[in-house]
């Protein structure tokens, strides 16, 4: 018999948040099969996907997007401050775009970020709407000149 699955530690963090943080894969998927609340958050504002954002654990993030997507944006954030834009950009690769920036209350970061996603993707559509018309330019490596 174990620990119960949402006590916390000090920091609040439970251990689901603690198996995340340390990129443990195999745990993180263990205590979700038990039915560990994905959605905790720690003292730090951070639940399981924040946790394994800012830890740069790019291999959790599939198994933590399906019960975490409503906090994307801000383990987007996580991601970045913590200085890994790979886990970033695979966020914003794996995940759908947010509904409505005022869909759901926020941090003035949370929004502006959503609000970007939503320029981009509305850019991008767009672009795909535009590129039968567009002809292809080829663009060759500048001239070196010698003296």
């Amino acid at each position: 018999m174990g620990a119960p699955l949402e006590q916390h530690d000090a920091a609040g963090d439970t251990p689901l948040l603690c198996g995340a943080a340390g990129g443990k894969a195999s745990v993180v998927a263990a205590l979700l099969a038990a039915g560990a609340k994905a959605g905790h958050v720690n003292s730090r504002g951070q639940d399981a996907l924040g946790c394994a954002a800012s830890g740069g654990h790019m291999q959790l993030l599939p198994l933590l997007l399906p019960v975490c997507a409503s906090t994307i944006p801000e383990a987007l954030i996580a991601a970045l401050v913590a200085g890994h834009t790979e886990v970033a950009l695979e966020l914003v690769r794996l995940c759908k775009l947010p509904r409505s920036v005022d869909a759901h209350p926020s941090s003035d970061h949370t929004r502006v970020v959503e609000a970007i996603w939503r320029r981009g993707f509305e850019e991008g559509l767009a672009a795909q709407r535009e590129a039968p018309q567009l002809s292809l330019i080829h663009i060759s490596e500048p001239t070196r000149r010698t003296p």
